[in-house]
């Protein structure tokens, strides 16, 4: 790697940190890290719950997914985007999800989904509106949220039942 090269990065990492803190400077709501949405075999998914501050409730929900081409990435890389959010008043929801190769397609999708159902579950809990629901990404995280919204017609239909019969959602 150059020296130029070396220094490009180093500037976006300086301007991301810098992003970062201002993001934690501003942000005044609270903050719920590593909770559980689901287990599969002996692995945990989690998730960080990012709360504005008291106010008004409900407030909008957004599930927030990390990218890294599906082999790498973590929760955390989103911690800017979920203050940011929360200081805007919304609940984010921001989650990890199986990555490969040691686990295969559809396991991120099938995450992601499970992750979008169990906010719609547990959002008054947070005091987050299960009927406003939304779902964001960056690069792969973006290709999860296109695929939690818009699954394909059997898991479709499974999701739209599901709305129905757990939230009353027509």
């Amino acid at each position: 790697m150059s020296k130029r090269m070396i220094g490009v990065v180093m500037l976006l990492l300086t301007l991301a940190w810098d992003a970062s803190l201002a993001a934690e400077r501003n942000f005044s709501g609270r903050v719920e890290k590593g909770v559980t949405y689901v287990e599969r075999g002996r692995k945990s998914l989690r998730l960080d719950v990012y709360l504005p501050e008291a106010g008004a409730a409900p407030v909008p929900a957004v599930v927030v997914i990390h990218g890294g081409g599906f082999i790498g990435g973590f929760r955390g890389m989103m911690d800017p985007l979920c203050r940011a959010l929360a200081a805007a008043g919304m609940a984010a929801f921001n989650i990890d999800y199986r990555l490969s190769p040691r686990y295969q397609f559809p396991a991120p999708t099938e995450d992601a989904r499970c992750a979008l159902r169990w906010v719609a579950r547990h959002a008054k809990e947070y005091g987050a509106d299960p009927g406003r629901l939304g779902v964001t990404g960056e690069s792969a995280g973006a290709y999860l949220a296109a695929m939690t919204v818009f699954p394909g017609p059997v898991a479709a239909e499974r999701t739209v039942e599901f709305f129905r019969q757990h939230l009353g959602v027509q």
